[in-house]
C-alpha cells in the first residue's frame, strides 16, 4: 500500500519518504460501482415518491384537508358577519319604526296645534 521513494541522497539522509499508491483497477471500480449504487438507490427512492399511488392520495388527502379547514374558517367569519349585518339591521328597523311613531305623533300635535290656531283667529 505505500511504496517507498528513494529519489535522492537528501531523503535517504533525512528518513524514509513514503507515498500512497492506489491499485489503479480496483479503486476505480469500487468508486464506479459505489457510485452507480447510490445513483440507483437515488432513482428508486425519488421514483417510487412521485409513482406511488399511496403517497399521492396521502398528499391528496392532506390538500383536501387544508382546503376543508380554510373554507370551515371563512364560513365561520362570513356567519359571523351575516349575523352582525342582521343584527344591525333589526336595529335599524327598531329605530325606524321608533322614529315613525315619533313622526306621526309630532303630525297629530301639529295638526292639533294649526287647528287651535285657526279657531282662535276666527
Amino acid at each position: 500500500m505505500f511504496k517507498r521513494n528513494k529519489s535522492s541522497i537528501t531523503q535517504t539522509l533525512s528518513g524514509a519518504s513514503y507515498s500512497l499508491s492506489v491499485s489503479g483497477k480496483r479503486s476505480k471500480l469500487g468508486i464506479v460501482l459505489v457510485i452507480s449504487i447510490l445513483a440507483g438507490l437515488a432513482f428508486f427512492v425519488l421514483s417510487f415518491k412521485q409513482v406511488s399511488p399511496e403517497v399521492a392520495l396521502r398528499a391528496h388527502v392532506e390538500a383536501l384537508g387544508r382546503d376543508n379547514q380554510r373554507l370551515a374558517d371563512e364560513l365561520k367569519q362570513q356567519t359571523m358577519s351575516f349575523q352582525h349585518e342582521q343584527a344591525t339591521r333589526e336595529a335599524l328597523e327598531r329605530q325606524l319604526a321608533t322614529q315613525a311613531e315619533e313622526l306621526k305623533k309630532a303630525r297629530k300635535d301639529l295638526s292639533f296645534y294649526r287647528g287651535s290656531a285657526v279657531s282662535q283667529v276666527q
